[in-house]
C-alpha cells in the first residue's frame, strides 16, 4: 500500500508513462489505474492481453540501448585458475 501512495498524490495523479511503452499497455495501465473497480481490467482480461502475439507490440529500436560491458555473443572461460575438484568416494 505505500509502495501505491508513494506513486499517487492525494489528488490521484498517476506518474508519467513513458512515450516508449506501446499503446497497448499504456492503454491498459491507464485502466488499472481507474478510481472506479468496475471499469479496471478483471484479472481473465489481463491473462488475454498479456497473450496476445508479441508482433502486436510494435518496439521502437531507438528506446534500445545495449550497456557498454555487456557480452552479446558465446565466448570461452578460463578455469585454469579454479582449485582442483576433491572427489570423495563413500564406498
Amino acid at each position: 500500500m505505500a509502495f501505491g501512495k508513494s506513486y499517487c498524490n492525494r489528488k490521484g495523479q498517476r506518474p508519467k508513462i513513458s512515450e516508449d511503452v506501446p499503446k497497448l499497455f499504456t492503454n491498459l495501465i491507464i485502466r488499472c489505474w481507474d478510481v472506479k473497480a468496475e471499469n479496471r481490467p478483471t484479472a481473465n482480461e489481463l491473462f488475454e492481453k498479456k497473450s496476445l502475439k508479441t508482433d502486436q507490440i510494435k518496439i521502437n529500436p531507438k528506446t534500445m540501448q545495449t550497456h557498454p560491458q555487456a557480452i552479446y555473443t558465446s565466448r570461452l572461460l578460463n578455469f585454469k585458475s579454479l582449485p582442483k575438484l576433491n572427489i570423495i568416494n563413500f564406498n
